[in-house]
């Protein structure tokens, strides 16, 4: 059977050149015939004669492939230069499946840290909602959860690594640094959303860069951010370092239908010329991005009294009044002594101190703002701040208007 098996394999190939016979083991090593056998008989009208097979181009093919290492024993005396089949066949034998092996291990070494990587580059990160708050001079408590989609096939652990947080620029793959952030261990499932959570420390790198990324989001622009940094990541027993740069869209902030009811004027101040006026200020928020746990913030108020006449139309005058222009005064500062902005309705303690002190055109502005709460008319005061902060980077973020109910 194993004859016949050969000569099914190798009946089509030529016979072994005499000048490589010497190199084969002699018949009686080979324990068989060396004498060719006839493989197929010639068809009646062939002119051809027949293929022989023979047992040498078996010979040569194994004796080829373990040639360098019979050589070897040669050379070292324990091998003569007319080795039996067997010890060549069994050289080929022991060592094709061990080079296959190693093959197939350097291929799965190069090749699971690409796929792995490829399989980060595809997958996306969407914001499912994050609370900043309370902040200090160095930084900002952030609790995030991000949704992590397309992560792959196959359920990995990304360990504890850090974050970088940039701007969005156009025609660069990130923007200034915003700050660093750290993110724990964290499974990630296969063929199935991740959910990302950790409670951190935003480190602001740059308090321009954090003004940038956030004012536009108070204001009721969505925005980008680039997130960037190094992980590893543990799949199928093994630790592959990849590297993160992902977009993440921010959504927008902004404060809606944010009204001053229970207006009252508390105390007043000849010594330095201000007017304490308290209210219940009122908002609601449909962001997914919230400020907790903020303290007092103060923001300076500004009035425009020709946008604020009576007789301009309630719209007009919002639109007016609600951007910073050049016949925008300083009146004031509003203290909101617990700021927090969440998601729904919100509503806060305020006290707005307008203050004389400021020049001729506040004690006017001041002046006809009274006026006219007094004969119950709604009015619009622009507020930007926040400002004098022990966190700096959340200084002048913010731009809002609150409608001012008359008495």
């Amino acid at each position: 059977s194993i004859r016949k098996a050969l000569r099914l394999s190798f009946g089509r190939l030529p016979l072994l050149p005499a000048g490589l016979r010497h190199m084969l083991p002699t018949a009686a090593e080979r324990g068989f015939a060396a004498a060719d056998v006839p493989l197929v008989t010639a068809q009646s009208g062939d002119s051809a004669p027949p293929r022989r097979f023979s047992f040498a181009i078996v010979q040569a093919k194994l004796s080829r492939c373990a040639t360098p290492f019979v050589a070897g024993a040669q050379a070292a005396g324990r091998c003569s230069s007319r080795c039996s089949l067997k010890r060549r066949t069994a050289c080929c034998l022991v060592l094709t499946p061990v080079i296959s092996l190693a093959l197939a291990l350097t291929l799965a070494l190069a090749v699971l840290p690409l796929c792995v990587q490829m399989f980060m580059d595809a997958a996306t990160i969407s914001l499912v909602n994050c609370s900043l708050g309370p902040a200090d001079a160095t930084g900002i408590d952030v609790a995030i959860a991000l949704r992590l989609d397309n992560g792959g096939p196959v359920a990995a652990t990304i360990r504890a690594f850090d974050a970088v947080l940039h701007t969005q620029a156009d025609g660069a793959e990130a923007g200034a640094e915003i700050g660093r952030l750290s993110f724990p261990t964290l499974p990630m499932a296969a063929s199935a959303p991740t959910l990302l959570s950790t409670t951190s420390r935003l480190r602001v790198s740059s308090a321009a860069a954090f003004r940038a990324a956030t004012a536009p989001l108070l204001r009721g622009e969505a925005s980008e951010w680039v997130v960037r940094g190094e992980a590893t990541v543990q799949v199928l027993g093994r630790s592959v370092r990849v590297r993160l740069r992902k977009r993440l869209r921010m959504p927008a902030t902004r404060m809606e239908e944010m009204r001053a009811t229970d207006v009252s004027i508390e105390r007043g101040d000849n010594a330095t010329g201000v007017l304490t006026v308290a209210s219940r200020v009122s908002f609601f928020s449909r962001s997914s991005l919230e400020l907790v746990q903020m303290g007092a913030l103060r923001v300076h108020a500004y009035y425009d009294a020709g946008a604020n006449d009576p007789a301009v139309p309630a719209a007009e005058r919002r639109a007016r009044a609600g951007r910073l222009s050049s016949s925008s005064v300083r009146v004031g500062t509003v203290l909101l002594p617990n700021y927090e902005l969440r998601a729904g309705y919100n509503e806060l303690e305020e006290q707005i101190h307008f203050d004389q002190s400021l020049g001729v055109e506040a004690q006017e502005a001041i002046g006809h703002f009274f006026g006219r709460w007094l004969s119950g008319y709604e009015q619009t005061l622009l507020c930007v701040g926040p400002v004098g902060n022990e966190a700096a980077f959340l200084d002048n973020i913010s731009v809002t208007t609150t409608e001012v109910q008359g008495r």
